[in-house]
């Protein structure tokens, strides 16, 4: 999944790599360890109205979301810095989904986060993130 970009984007190439993987992971059940290794052992992590804080946490929360769903696929509209921190992100998207019933939804979401740099294969992880989506819309 390649997420647009807006010609204006000024995230550097190694962000958009970071994101590009980040949302590929997210999609895979399977893979929900190496998506929480996205983010730094404490970060701050904040789905709808639900906070989170460290990987332990974070792995609960993405675990209990899978429980709800069978597959989903994000669509990333624009990822653009947000604020004066260079580490900055605000990201504009949808995700589909389907529910174990079977019913399928298409979920607006928009994301911020602050991203530092680490040595990893992706070179960031998120140490705060926080996603602006109605997770009320699932039940």
């Amino acid at each position: 999944m390649e997420p647009q970009r807006s010609a204006e984007s000024k995230l550097d190439d190694g962000v958009h790599r970071f994101l590009d993987e980040y949302f590929k992971l997210s999609d895979i059940r399977e893979r929900t360890t190496e998506y929480v290794n996205m983010f730094t052992e404490d970060a701050a992590f904040i789905l709808d109205s639900q906070p989170c804080k460290g990987t332990t946490e974070i792995t609960a929360a993405m675990e209990a979301l899978w429980a709800t769903i069978s597959w989903r696929k994000h669509t990333i509209r624009d990822a653009s810095p947000y604020g004066n921190n260079p580490g900055q992100v605000e990201i504009h998207g949808s995700v589909d989904l389907e529910l174990l019933d079977g019913q399928k939804k298409t979920l607006v979401f928009t994301s911020r986060g602050h991203l530092t740099p680490v040595e990893s294969e992706w070179g960031y992880k998120w140490d705060s993130y926080q996603v602006f989506i109605d997770l009320a819309a699932l039940a």
